[in-house]
């Protein structure tokens, strides 16, 4: 129920993790297409890897994707990302229309 003179609050999407005992997670993320081209995947994704790094001690991050999803591609790099060597794309057995990309967490 929306409260008088705010909006109505929506699901637009949403932001997860798992993370290992050794300090590393892999995350994920969708949102509402609705509501793309805002910043608001950047915002959140950015507030998780936040969390992730004060709360559970986090360190390396990594993401797969669809390799023709250049959005996630575009908002992995605004957030620090880069492609994973083709040496761990094996080792985590990404499949060949997938992309691994990973980071350090600061």
């Amino acid at each position: 129920m929306a409260q008088l003179g705010h909006p109505p609050s929506e699901l637009i999407g949403y932001v997860q993790a798992t993370v290992d005992p050794k300090g590393r997670a892999a995350i994920a993320y969708e949102l509402s297409s609705a509501y793309w081209g805002r910043g608001l995947a950047r915002q959140a994704v950015q507030a998780m890897i936040s969390e992730l790094v004060q709360r559970y001690q986090v360190h390396d991050l990594s993401a797969v994707f669809k390799r023709a999803n250049l959005r996630s591609m575009r908002l992995l790099k605004r957030l620090g990302f880069s492609p994973a060597s083709a040496e761990r794309h094996r080792k985590h057995q990404v499949e060949p229309g997938e992309m691994l990309m990973q980071r350090e967490a600061r």
